[in-house]
């Protein structure tokens, strides 16, 4: 079974947050204060960007997220295709998370994350 994760990357101060927590309730992002132990307040949609863990880990066992930048050089696909993945991000479109246009599941094992889209 896939474990569900998630990640907010905060838009106005170009950060991560501690600890990211969906409010069932409204469904608005909290962020939580692991030092203070505490809620810190509800982020809009327009503060944070929220990106799920892909549930495949790269060739280093390093959790790959979307946003995610790969690399992994000339990489052949199960279908006998080829693709060059020097730094490409991982992104969820057409039912699954793609590295470029190749599924992340075909090259995972082969990649290396090398950063993300948000921290340049």
């Amino acid at each position: 079974m896939r474990v569900h994760k998630f990640k907010a990357w905060d838009k106005i101060n170009k950060k991560w947050l501690d600890a990211p927590i969906i409010d069932g309730e409204n469904g608005k992002m909290m962020g939580f204060d692991l030092l203070a132990g505490e809620f810190q307040r509800h982020y809009s949609d327009d503060e944070v960007e929220i990106v799920e863990y892909t549930g495949l880990n790269d060739k280093n066992g390093v959790e790959i997220f979307e946003g995610d930048i790969v690399k992994g050089g000339r990489l052949r696909c199960h279908d006998g295709t080829s693709i060059q993945t020097d730094k490409v991000a991982v992104v969820f479109i057409d039912g699954m998370f793609k590295a470029g246009s190749i599924s992340l599941v075909s090259i995972n094992k082969h990649t290396e994350v090398i950063g993300n889209i948000f921290e340049g």
